[in-house]
């Protein structure tokens, strides 16, 4: 596919792709954010600038994974070697899965060549996925899904990588896999990105939020979060990233137990107004229906 041209909004700027076989990949960014420098494969399968934003340099990436195992590999191996050493923000469409849970049919499974030289790739820039840093997630796991005769079949192809430990770095707040937008069989992945100054020691995560003391301080919530953090950061050998990734997890959990008790107290306030009303409104010989709500 060549990209011969594209109409854009007039507040955004566009880096000119050149897709061939198949691939193309584009860049847009706001005018908020200061260009400083682009550059693209002659394949169309990445795209990259050099940019400002709010006194952070950002180096960002666009990614097309190849449809063939052989072509992903040699390009994985390519990235690695012609970009330049820094912070990099790589998203795009991988065609491709780390691992089993992000398909449901096993299928373009990275496994080999293609795995290592991903794995290298990662190792190089420090890159983790957003969808497991992400203090809340919103649409379905999946980012495409299509029906091989009967048998539908959903993978995690679209995914964005960021570096944990780059000192613009704070937290993603919220990933969304947008279903509700239909143009193609792969959905649109956005996030929401805090920015903040650099930490201690490569400690990125805001290290507060708002939490339930009660909740807190119940035995069996203690339990659970050693557990999640014994579990979590085992196989994490860095400290730093253990910390990152320990904190994000019980972070994430003590918002869900908290969304989940601030639901069951609604409940239980509209079960008291509902039973209010049924005792201000009741008969002399109420019906059995209206004794069953009430007993």
């Amino acid at each position: 596919m060549k990209i011969a041209a594209i109409n854009i909004a007039p507040s955004y700027t566009s880096l000119a792709a050149q897709g061939r076989n198949g691939g193309g990949t584009a860049l847009f960014l706001h005018p908020t954010i200061t260009l400083k420098e682009s550059r693209s494969l002659p394949d169309g399968n990445l795209t990259w600038a050099c940019a400002e934003y709010q006194g952070h340099t950002l180096h960002i990436a666009v990614v097309y994974g190849p449809h063939v195992p052989g072509l992903r590999a040699q390009l994985w191996k390519h990235l690695n070697h012609i970009l330049p050493f820094c912070k990099w923000i790589l998203m795009g469409d991988w065609n491709s899965m780390e691992r089993t849970d992000q398909t449901s049919g096993h299928k373009n499974l990275m496994v080999g060549e293609e795995e290592s030289n991903f794995r290298s790739l990662k190792l190089k820039f420090a890159l983790s996925d957003a969808y497991d840093l992400a203090e809340e997630r919103k649409g379905p796991y999946y980012t495409r899904h299509i029906a091989y005769g009967a048998k539908f079949r959903w993978a995690t192809l679209d995914r964005i990588y960021l570096p944990s430990d780059a000192p613009w770095f704070e937290a993603v707040e919220v990933i969304n896999h947008q279903a509700e937008f239909t143009l193609s069989d792969h959905m649109p992945v956005s996030i929401s990105l805090a920015l903040g100054s650099h930490l201690p020691r490569g400690v990125k995560f805001r290290t507060y939020f708002k939490c339930d003391a009660h909740l807190m301080a119940q035995v069996e919530t203690n339990l659970k979060l050693r557990e999640l953090w014994t579990r979590e950061t085992n196989e994490v050998k860095d400290p730093v990233k253990a910390y990152c990734k320990g904190w994000a997890i019980m972070r994430k959990h003590m918002k869900d137990m908290q969304r989940e008790q601030a639901t069951q107290v609604s409940q239980i306030e509209e079960l008291g107004k509902r039973l209010k009303a049924c005792h201000e409104s009741l008969p002399l010989n109420p019906s059995t229906k209206q004794k069953a709500e009430i007993f």
